[in-house]
């Protein structure tokens, strides 16, 4: 996965599911990449992030070696038993708030 990002565009918000609530997201105006793990509070129908991650400059991420070995990982939801919206309901890893309600 490549974060190319234009300095003369300005917004930017994207968010990337890794798997098992563990997501990558870039917000301008902060130029940062975020990597953190999110939650399923109690009383909410949204994923929150925790506390816990690591937040990086652009420059940073191009140097990491995530950069490169993003491009060749395989992610579970491309996999045969996530052709159809149910398989992805049922993965734990893809749903890992509400895989057991499936």
């Amino acid at each position: 996965m490549q974060l190319r990002i234009s300095k003369t565009r300005k917004e930017v918000d994207t968010r990337i599911h890794l798997g098992s609530n563990f997501h990558v997201s870039v917000k301008r105006p902060f130029a940062r990449v975020d990597v953190r793990r999110r939650f399923l509070p109690d009383d909410a129908n949204e994923i929150v992030p925790t506390r816990r991650g690591i937040s990086i400059t652009f420059q940073q991420w191009s140097n990491t070696i995530f950069s490169d070995e993003l491009d060749k990982v395989t992610f579970c939801e491309d996999s045969n038993d996530h052709q159809n919206p149910l398989g992805w309901l049922r993965c734990p890893n893809c749903n890992p708030n509400d895989f057991t309600a499936y």
